[in-house]
């Protein structure tokens, strides 16, 4: 049974592009429950990013959608994605002698004026507002509870830090995850269970030193730009909108696939990490998503293939994460690869330039052509100048990268992690 027909006249009804993009994602049992059709109405249940559910309605003919979310314009991504699934899925609905009270009510309701709709997306504005500025005054809070805490840290200095138990890692991090700092909780731990690592003194100092910075550049919040506002409150653990992202500028090109990274959250969630190379802007892209217990991804990606489409930052001081809307993907062989920098001193100028913009960056790539590689006690690269710049000491495709490059020059790309760096991809 085909519904495509009802999906692209559902399409239209959207009240943006943007939102009609959001509900795709949501299309799916992990978050529909309570399903059903009747009578030409079908409804269900749809999770919010809370724990609670909004309910969500159709009538389809004529369309009418309808649901208890706040979000206006209606038909809302929940709405949307409702409609969607049921176009894919519609054996998946079960059918029912009599439609829900509840239905009945929310289509039957006068939809909102144009006036309304303003006056609550004001509203929803206001709120916006209200709770960020809540946020910041928690994470604030954080901040200084951990900078007395890192001068405990100092004071004790790193050998004996080190040696320090669980617990007093455990303790701090539970109290940051309380003042909403959870993106420096995530950066503590691992300190303790890399603590027998042979360089975890140059890896502490330098998340510590981060961490430091962090704390004094968000007492000082006012001194900075709204995009470095945004990088702190990223780096401390807030997370941007999916919604927000999309009203960013688009930035369209054709999109090389540098690296795929796979990394397993939990047993049951996974995380993808895509870097993309812009053949005519010259700009780099990573789209990190998600896949909970083993839902196939939203995109598929191939390595060192093409693909056309408009890319929507994070706003940053310095933009890499982004979304990526794919238009068309690109068939055959590549003609020729990427190469954006010739010698390892032209691109650690361009992170130099990049970190006065973000000094809280983290990660930055690049293509390095014509380089040797070197077998040493890390693996060694050798730009054309004679500058050797060391890999991360447990790269796992140390061998495989050694054996590719035996008697010739390779141009990789990878990323400065601030220490070292990691080869992601070669050719």
């Amino acid at each position: 049974m085909s519904l495509l027909p009802l999906w692209e006249d559902i399409e239209k009804l959207s009240p943006d592009p943007a939102t009609l993009e959001r509900c795709y994602r949501l299309a799916s049992q992990r978050y529909l429950k309570d399903i059903g059709i009747a009578g030409g109405y079908i409804w269900g249940k749809i999770k919010t990013s809370g724990a609670s559910f909004y309910q969500v309605c159709w009538q389809l003919d004529p369309l009418i959608s309808a649901s208890n979310s706040p979000i206006f314009p209606k038909p809302d991504k929940y709405t949307l994605a409702l409609a969607f699934y049921y176009c894919k899925n519609p054996m998946a609905f079960p059918s029912f002698e009599e439609i829900p009270s509840w239905v009945i009510t929310y289509v039957s309701k006068k939809p909102l004026s144009e006036a309304e709709i303003l006056e609550k997306e004001a509203e929803n504005q206001r709120l916006r507002e209200k709770n960020q500025i809540k946020r910041q005054s928690e994470m604030l809070q954080g901040c200084l509870i951990l900078t007395l805490w890192l001068e405990d840290c100092l004071k004790m200095g790193l050998a004996r830090l080190r040696e320090q138990p669980y617990s007093f890692w455990e303790s701090i991090v539970s109290r940051l995850t309380d003042f909403k700092l959870n993106g420096i909780s995530s950066r503590l731990l691992p300190l303790f269970y890399q603590r027998n690592d042979e360089n975890w003194i140059q890896i502490a100092t330098k998340q510590l030193g981060e961490i430091i910075l962090f704390c004094e550049a968000f007492q000082k919040w006012d001194d900075f730009t709204s995009e470095n506002q945004q990088d702190l409150l990223v780096y401390g653990g807030a997370i941007i909108k999916k919604e927000v992202v999309l009203s960013e500028p688009s930035v369209t090109d054709e999109w090389f696939v540098c690296s795929l990274d796979y990394k397993e959250i939990s047993n049951d969630l996974n995380a993808r990490f895509v870097w993309l190379f812009g053949r005519s802007t010259g700009r780099y892209a990573q789209v990190i998503s998600f896949s909970w217990r083993g839902e196939k991804w939203e995109d598929e990606y191939e390595l060192h293939t093409q693909v056309i489409g408009n890319v929507h930052y994070y706003p940053s001081g310095f933009p890499q994460r982004a979304i990526l809307q794919i238009n068309e993907r690109k068939s055959g062989n590549i003609a020729s690869f990427p190469t954006d920098y010739k010698d390892w001193h032209s691109f650690f100028e361009s992170y130099r330039m990049a970190f006065k913009r973000n000094f809280l960056l983290e990660e930055f790539p690049g293509f390095i052509s014509e380089l040797r590689v070197m077998n040493e006690k890390s693996l060694i690269l050798l730009d054309e100048s004679g500058t050797a710049i060391e890999t991360v000491p447990d790269y796992d495709e140390k061998w495989d990268l050694v054996a590719f490059s035996e008697n010739k020059k390779v141009t990789i790309f990878g990323l400065w992690n601030g220490l070292y760096f990691i080869p992601k991809s070669y050719f």
